[in-house]
């Protein structure tokens, strides 16, 4: 197992729970790809490119929907060879209304020169859209 890629993708979740842009920046390739289900929520299915637009994404979806820091990945299985590291999580988050998020994801982190070019994600859309649609 690569640790430092390992940490990398864990300093990542991180980035996300506590909304560092700086430091989820600092972890992508300039040029790195998030590829979403196309059955995620418009804008977000689909191929994304771009280290600030993937950075501005991803916070903006979890600002804009969650209280600060309580998004939170916790890792349930993690896997790494030396060009990828693939993470099974449980993200749960909590609303302004008392609302709790609670989904599992699937995350596939490939690495070149030990930063991240590319993020697959695999998640309950279905579950997304209906929790976003009841708000």
């Amino acid at each position: 197992m690569d640790t430092d890629k390992v940490k990398a993708v864990e300093s990542f979740f991180r980035g996300i729970t506590e909304a560092d842009d700086v430091a989820m920046l600092s972890l992508l390739h300039p040029d790195a790809q998030w590829v979403v289900p196309k059955t995620a929520a418009p804008p977000y299915g689909g191929r994304h490119r771009g280290a600030r637009t993937i950075v501005d994404m991803m916070l903006l979806a979890v600002k804009g929907a969650f209280l600060p820091r309580t998004a939170v990945h916790r890792m349930l299985m993690l896997m790494s060879d030396d060009e990828r590291v693939v993470v099974e999580t449980n993200m749960t988050a909590l609303q302004a209304s008392g609302r709790k998020y609670d989904n599992h994801y699937v995350f596939i982190f490939e690495f070149q020169d030990g930063l991240i070019t590319e993020i697959r994600e695999h998640v309950d859309t279905a579950y997304a859209v209906k929790f976003f649609d009841a708000k």
